[in-house]
C-alpha cells in the first residue's frame, strides 16, 4: 500500500480517529468511574456514621434517663436522706431503694454493660445495684467521695447540672475508661442535695456497637486526645496517630485517606469514617493496563474498519479514475458501473457521464460545423465576383438610364448600388439611426418596383432619435419577414409602420405590418430555433432569429427582439436595445 493513496490515508486516519477516541473516553470513563465510587461509597460512609451515630446518642440518652430516674426515685431519695445509715429504719430505705436500682438497670437497654449503678452521699450511706456487672467493693465509697464529687460537693444545688455524663477513670479498673454518668439526688423544692447517682459503663458498649462497621466501613471512636476507644480500621497502618485528625484528607506515607466525623461534644468524643482516597486507589498500574489493553483492541478494530471503509471508498474511486483515463484516450461511451453507488461517488460518476456524453455530443456539433464551413467557403469561392467590376457595371446601368430618362431604372441601381457597398463592408457596424433608414429606403424602393407597389411603408420615428446608434442591418431583415410571409401572401395592398420612442435607457422601433400575422404555435419558437432563410430573394440570408442572437450577444439577454400577432390582422415586432449615442 503506496502512502499517497486516498485508501492508505483513510486507513490511517481511521484507525488513528479510533484510538484517540478510545483513549479520550477511556480516561473519561475511568474519571468517571472513579467519581461515582467515591461518590456513592461517601454516601453509604455518612449513611452508616449517621445511623451509628444515631444509636450512640439513643444509648447516651437513655443513659441520662436511667440516672434521672434513678435520682427521682422516692425509695432512693429516702434512703439517701435516713438521719442514721445503720439504724433498722435506714437499712429498710436501703434495701428498697436497692431494689429499686435493680429493676431500673433491668430495664435499661444497654444494662448488660453496666459496670455500677450506686446512689449514695456524704454522710456515708451508699446503695449498689446488684444487677450491675460489678460487685461492690470497700474503696467503692472512697473513690466516689474523693474524685467523683469532690468538685462538686460543696455547691450549692442551684449551681449543679442535671447530670454529667463524661468519659471518665473507672472507679472499679485502675487506669480504665469508662463512661460515666452523675446525678443530683435533691431533696424537697431542689433546695437540698441528698446525694448522688453514679452510674458506670464500659467502653465495650461502643466496641460492640461498632463491630458490624468497624472493618466494612472502617467506623472508629476517638475522645479528645486522639485515644481510640474501640478497634482501629485495618486500613490504617498501626504507627499513624489520630490525635490531629478531624473532617478532610490526609496523607499518610503513599497513602491518602478522607476522614468524616459526627462529635459529641458533651462526653469529649468523636466518632469518625475513614476512607481511602481516591476510591480506586492511588495506584495509576490499574489505569494504565486499562489504557494499553483499550489502545490494542482499538487497534485491531479500528485497522478492521479502516480496511473495510477504505476499501469501500477506494474501489468506486479507483473505477472513476479507470473511466476518466478511458476519456482522455476519445472513449466517451456510457458506463453504468461508475453510477452503482447511490451516494455522493455515484453522483460525480454520473457527473462524468454527462460530461462525456456533452463531450461526445461536441465534438460531432464541430465536426458538423467543420463541414458546413468547408461548405460555406466552397460556396464562397464559387461565388466570388470582383465588387469593382459589379459597382461599374451597376453604375454604367445608372448613367444609360440618365441618358435614356427613365427615372425607375436610375432609382433601383443607385439603391442597390448603396444595399451592396454597405453589405460589402460588414454587418457588425454600429450606425445611426438616420443611416439605418436610409439603407432600409434603398431596400424599401427596390421592394417596391418589384412588388409595383403592392405595400408602404411610413416611417413615424421622431427625428430626435436620429442620432441613436444602432446595429446595421437590424431593420431590413425584420422588414423582409414583413413582406415575404405578412403582406405577400396575403395577396392585397398592405401597410409597414415603423415607430421609435425612449424608456428608462434603453431605445424601443417597433415595425407592425397588416398581413397574414403568425400562428400562436408558431409564434412561441419563433425567436428558440435557428430557421435559415431558403428565400431566393432574399437580400443577406440573415433573418429573425440571428437578428435577435446578435443582439442578445452584444447587448446582453435583457435586450432583443419581442414579436407580438394576430393572425389574419397584424404582426408587431419590437426592438430593444440600450441607448447609444
Amino acid at each position: 500500500m503506496k502512502i499517497y493513496k486516498i485508501q492508505f490515508k483513510i486507513f490511517i486516519s481511521t484507525v488513528l480517529c479510533v484510538m484517540l477516541v478510545s483513549l479520550l473516553g477511556t480516561m473519561y470513563l475511568y474519571q468517571y468511574i472513579n467519581k461515582l465510587i467515591y461518590e456513592k461509597s461517601r454516601h453509604i460512609d455518612e449513611i452508616y456514621l449517621n445511623t451509628v451515630s444515631e444509636q450512640i446518642t439513643s444509648y447516651l440518652d437513655n443513659s441520662i434517663e436511667l440516672g434521672m430516674r434513678c435520682a427521682n426515685d422516692t425509695s432512693v431519695i429516702r434512703a439517701l436522706n435516713a438521719s442514721s445509715p445503720d439504724s433498722s429504719r435506714s437499712k429498710v430505705y436501703s434495701i428498697n431503694a436497692q431494689k429499686q436500682l435493680n429493676a431500673y438497670l433491668d430495664s435499661f437497654i444497654a444494662y448488660a454493660y453496666v459496670d455500677k449503678l450506686i446512689a449514695f452521699n456524704t454522710d456515708g450511706t451508699i446503695v449498689q445495684s446488684i444487677s450491675a456487672r460489678e460487685f461492690g467493693s470497700p474503696n467503692d465509697y472512697n473513690e466516689l467521695i474523693n474524685t467523683k464529687i469532690a468538685d462538686i460537693r460543696y455547691l450549692k444545688p442551684d449551681q449543679l447540672s442535671p447530670y454529667t455524663i463524661s468519659l471518665d477513670t473507672s472507679i472499679t479498673r485502675q487506669n480504665r475508661t469508662a463512661l460515666t454518668l452523675l446525678c443530683p439526688v435533691y431533696g424537697k423544692s431542689n433546695q437540698s442535695v441528698y446525694g448522688y447517682i453514679y452510674i458506670e459503663i464500659g467502653l465495650s458498649l461502643f466496641s460492640d456497637l461498632l463491630s458490624p462497621y468497624a472493618q466494612v466501613n472502617n467506623l472508629f471512636l476517638i475522645d479528645d486526645e486522639g485515644k481510640a476507644l474501640s478497634q482501629r480500621p485495618n486500613i490504617l497502618p498501626a504507627d499513624i496517630s489520630l490525635s490531629s485528625i478531624g473532617n478532610g484528607i490526609y496523607n499518610f506515607g503513599d497513602a491518602s485517606y478522607e476522614f468524616s466525623g459526627n462529635q459529641f461534644p458533651d462526653i469529649g468524643m468523636t466518632l469518625y469514617s475513614c476512607a481511602p482516597f481516591p476510591v480506586m486507589g492511588n495506584d495509576r498500574s490499574h489505569l494504565i493496563y486499562i489504557i494499553i489493553l483499550v489502545l490494542i483492541m482499538a487497534l485491531l478494530v479500528g485497522a478492521v474498519l479502516a480496511f473495510l471503509s477504505s476499501y469501500i471508498l477506494s474501489l468506486p474511486i479507483q473505477r472513476l479514475n479507470q473511466r476518466l483515463c478511458k476519456i482522455t484516450q476519445g472513449d466517451f461511451s456510457f458506463d453504468a458501473e461508475i453510477e452503482r453507488p447511490h451516494d455522493e461517488i455515484g453522483a460525480i460518476g454520473h457527473t462524468v457521464n454527462e460530461m462525456s456524453s456533452s463531450f461526445l455530443n461536441l465534438l460531432r456539433n464541430t465536426q458538423e460545423m467543420y463541414k458546413q464551413q468547408k461548405n460555406i467557403e466552397i460556396a464562397l469561392l464559387q461565388s466570388q465576383v470582383n465588387p469593382h467590376f459589379l459597382y461599374n457595371t451597376l453604375d454604367s446601368i445608372y448613367w444609360m438610364a440618365v441618358i435614356q430618362k427613365n427615372t425607375g431604372i436610375q432609382q433601383m441601381t443607385r439603391s442597390l448600388s448603396n444595399l451592396l457597398k454597405n453589405l460589402a463592408k460588414g454587418t457588425e457596424d454600429h450606425i445611426p439611426l438616420q443611416e439605418e433608414l436610409a439603407l432600409l429606403n434603398d431596400y424599401i424602393s427596390i421592394q417596391a418596383i418589384r412588388y409595383m407597389d403592392a405595400f408602404e411603408m411610413k416611417d413615424l420615428i421622431p427625428r430626435d432619435l436620429y442620432h441613436h446608434r444602432i446595429l446595421k442591418f437590424t431593420l431590413q431583415p425584420l422588414i423582409e419577414n414583413a413582406i415575404f410571409h405578412g403582406i405577400e401572401p396575403k395577396g392585397i395592398c398592405g401597410m409597414i409602420l415603423l415607430k421609435g420612442h425612449t424608456q428608462d435607457g434603453y431605445l424601443y422601433i417597433e415595425i407592425e405590418d397588416d398581413g397574414m400575422g403568425i400562428p400562436p404555435d408558431k409564434l412561441e419558437t419563433l425567436l428558440d430555433t435557428p430557421n435559415p432563410v431558403k428565400n431566393k430573394a432574399s437580400l443577406n440570408s440573415i433573418g429573425i432569429y440571428n437578428v435577435n442572437k446578435r443582439l442578445q450577444l452584444i447587448y446582453g439577454k435583457e435586450c432583443g427582439l419581442h414579436y407580438e400577432s394576430e393572425p389574419g390582422h397584424y404582426t408587431r415586432v419590437t426592438i430593444k436595445i440600450p441607448l447609444e449615442d
